[in-house]
């Protein structure tokens, strides 16, 4: 599934909101990823293994030291999404 299909599925799928406390720690400049495993509840691990990535390269993006691809962040979106249902 390329990047465009992956945004365009997470799109029309998505029907999330999140508590004010969640939109706090995304002002505040928190990383969204780590923000994101934590407000549902994840360990990274986890989440790395069900966006399809692994834990060092999803520390990676959590501390800044890389950027994800479009894929990635797609990934961590509907694994996570999925975790929540």
């Amino acid at each position: 599934m390329s990047d465009e299909d992956m945004y365009d599925r997470a799109k029309v799928e998505s029907s999330q909101s999140f508590p004010i406390a969640v939109t706090d720690r995304l002002l505040a400049g928190e990383n969204v990823v780590r923000m994101y495993h934590d407000h549902r509840g994840m360990i990274q691990k986890h989440l790395a293994e069900a966006a399809g990535t692994n834990a060092v390269y999803q520390s990676h993006i959590e501390t800044e030291k890389r950027t994800g691809s479009a894929h990635t962040f797609v990934g961590v979106y509907l694994s996570s999404s999925l975790m929540a249902m």
